[in-house]
């Protein structure tokens, strides 16, 4: 094996050519992070099971044990229909995100058998993950997301500036990245179906591709403070809330924006001898989703086509265009939320209570979030 390889059984070896161009992206990329690596990298090829398999046991996903759980509770707050698997169609969509290569911690890099340094597109693909290692290493990326096992709105908030930050260096590598003698058009990344594309629900779409969509304007917004030193306060002391994501004055202002956290004991929450099956945060971003989807689904309702249920992207075009929306004008002001998810009395699917705490920094901020859900759920009501 070559140093830097890993000693597990390799799929196929690494060509003269690949393991010098795979040199020369990593060198690349620690010279435009501005950042050295703390341990060797080590580097294994992956079939595309593989690839998928560490995907699924990422940070990204709720253990498959409670990904039923997971699903009840989107159901019950509005976000998705009864039907929907959440767990299935994040995974669908992370895929879609899935490049060459694939950072899956404990300083290794995953990299598709199919692929190769020798294009440019993989080439790029390694930079991220090697970007990832780097804030694993420098940030315990991967620890940190675990710390938010009920706030997924901190967790995405986190996951935000991680993916921000990878992006910026993504453009700065494809940029600088002259080698000479590769096949620029070779390309293996991992991607999404037609068919894996429809199943996607447009809140698990729009939630879920937030940081994807709208983490690099944060992280740019940080570089141009400070450059990379800015960055990497915001990995050390990230933000607590997608609140800050959309509002980055927020959290560069000076001042602590310190939401409502609601941390309420777990172990005293039964009603009537029952516990809740889900405590979690919707958040700034959550919320938005929610309204703004009852909106388009009340306006489709008023058009005559209460059949379309998706709808259009909004995060995907940009902070501008996100925040224009009605819905998430209303959630606009959020200073923290909390709701707990409880079965109904005979435990079956369906009719699930919701107890959903929320604080808005002014009085006119809780007015606006408090008409807006109440005619969100008015509607929904009324389709029941």
């Amino acid at each position: 094996f070559r140093d830097g390889d890993s000693q597990e059984d390799q799929i196929r070896d690494w060509t003269d050519d690949e393991l010098d161009r795979r040199k020369s992206s990593r060198e690349l990329t620690l010279a435009i992070r501005e950042l050295p690596l703390k341990r060797p990298l080590r580097f294994r090829f992956a079939d595309e099971e593989g690839m998928r398999e560490a995907l699924a046991n990422g940070s990204g996903l709720v253990a498959p044990e409670n990904a039923a759980t997971q699903s009840r509770a989107y159901a019950a707050m509005g976000f998705v229909g009864a039907e929907t698997d959440v767990r299935a169609r994040m995974l669908d969509l992370l895929e879609g995100q899935l490049g060459a290569a694939f950072y899956s911690g404990d300083d290794q890099l995953l990299f598709n058998s199919k692929g190769t340094t020798n294009s440019a597109n993989d080439r790029t693909s390694l930079a991220v993950g090697i970007t990832r290692a780097l804030q694993d290493q420098h940030f315990d990326l991967l620890p940190a997301l675990e710390q938010w096992p009920y706030n997924d709105d901190a967790k995405q908030a986190l996951w935000a500036v991680a993916v921000g930050d990878s992006s910026l260096v993504k453009i700065r590598f494809q940029l600088q990245d002259n080698t000479p003698g590769a096949d620029q058009f070779l390309q293996s990344a991992t991607k999404m179906t037609r068919e894996q594309f429809e199943r996607i629900p447009s809140f698990v779409r729009e939630y879920y591709l937030f940081p994807f969509s709208l983490g690099d304007g944060f992280c740019q917004k940080l570089h141009e403070e400070g450059r990379w030193q800015e960055i990497n306060k915001g990995l050390a002391s990230p933000p607590k809330s997608t609140a800050e994501i959309l509002h980055p004055e927020l959290y560069m202002s000076g001042e602590p924006f310190v939401p409502e956290p609601f941390h309420w004991d777990i172990s005293k929450l039964a009603v009537a001898g029952i516990e809740p099956i889900w405590n979690n945060v919707a958040g700034e971003l959550g919320i938005a989703l929610l309204l703004n989807q009852s909106d388009f689904l009340e306006q489709m309702a008023e058009l005559g086509q209460p059949d379309i249920l998706d709808m259009p992207e909004l995060v995907s075009k940009g902070l501008e265009h996100f925040s224009a929306r009605d819905g998430s004008k209303a959630a606009a002001g959020w200073y923290g939320d909390r709701y707990l998810v409880y079965t109904n009395v005979d435990g079956g699917v369906g009719n699930d209570h919701v107890y959903w705490r929320s604080k808005w920094r002014t009085a006119e901020d809780a007015k606006e979030f408090a008409d807006a859900i109440t005619r969100s759920l008015a509607f929904r009501r009324k389709g029941n």
